[in-house]
């Protein structure tokens, strides 16, 4: 059986009960950028992303480790990625305007505006489904 290194396990047990349960990789590969390890973020997440491609955290999250990287035009494809799956999400939609700004220089991983959580998140859209 394979076990979390000892760092990771430190780290997974600072993360809160809510947290862990609805979303580990993501929350674990959050933590792990809030330390300034974006290389092993960005690994993480790219995990995520595989394991749940329909959520947009991961794909945010890629972008911020691959801005911070300095590949802006890639974190830029990230969240094209994700704006497929959420196109009116006002919180992507800054951040694509952010990455998509020319006069701004090298971004730290924390300069792509978070979500804010006071705001009520977006709807969701259902898919029409088809009649006859």
């Amino acid at each position: 059986m394979l076990s979390l290194p000892a760092s990771d396990r430190v780290m997974f047990g600072e993360l809160g009960d809510e947290l862990r349960r609805l979303d580990m990789i993501n929350g674990m590969a959050a933590r792990v950028l809030s330390h300034g390890e974006i290389e092993r973020a960005w690994a993480l997440f790219r995990t995520a992303q595989l394991r749940r491609p329909w959520e947009i955290t991961a794909y945010i999250g890629t972008a911020k480790c691959l801005n911070a990287l300095g590949r802006r035009s890639e974190a830029r494809a990230q969240i094209e990625q994700a704006l497929r799956l959420a196109p009116f999400d006002p919180d992507l939609l800054q951040i694509f305007a952010d990455l998509s700004s020319a006069a701004r220089g090298p971004r730290s991983p924390t300069s792509l505006r978070p979500r804010d959580p006071t705001r009520e998140p977006p709807q969701v859209l259902e898919p029409a489904l088809g009649s006859g």
